[in-house]
């Protein structure tokens, strides 16, 4: 039922791509595991796909996987780098904790506004944040897509104003 509900709220048809392979990766398991994700399958929203493994013997998550767009925007590579590193300096904390509670609880995220409002840009778009398990229960890494409208700089002290609006859903 939550997961009805959080593919009634996406407006992107990228994203609905993405979610619903994860639906579909998952079989009779709460989550699927990064293993069950299929790039054939997702091959066209690659290029804005991203993925945070969680490592709790430091509390943080570890790029796994950064997209080309992803790339471009955030100006550098996620990739094996700690997520509490990346973002210093990049107003990204939000998104840290945001996946951490789509692993503590787990749930979905979802989103839309301005997406990269910790960047100064003023960048329309929606974002998904789904969970995934090696276990099948046990949410150990997060991953995600964020769509958005060609980027704008926004306005000198816009980013405390603006940002993305969302919700978490249980799953």
């Amino acid at each position: 039922m939550s997961f009805a509900l959080l593919l009634a709220k996406i407006e992107s048809p990228a994203l609905k791509t993405l979610a619903l392979h994860w639906q579909e990766a998952r079989g009779t398991k709460q989550m699927p595991a990064w293993r069950d994700i299929n790039p054939a399958r997702i091959a066209r929203q690659l290029p804005d796909i991203w993925s945070w493994k969680y490592d709790p013997a430091i509390d943080d998550f570890i790029g796994r996987l950064v997209g080309e767009n992803i790339n471009q925007t955030l100006g550098e590579s996620i990739r094996g780098k700690r997520a509490s590193e990346f973002f210093r300096n990049r107003g990204g904390s939000a998104m840290i904790d945001r996946a951490r509670r789509v692993i503590a609880e787990p749930c979905y995220f979802h989103s839309h506004g301005s997406v990269y409002a910790n960047l100064a840009r003023h960048v329309e778009g929606e974002r998904i944040i789904l969970p995934l398990a090696e276990d099948g229960w046990s949410a150990d890494s997060v991953l995600g897509m964020t769509v958005y409208q060609m980027p704008g700089q926004q306005p000198e002290g816009m980013e405390q104003i603006l940002g993305d609006q969302g919700e978490f859903i249980p799953l």
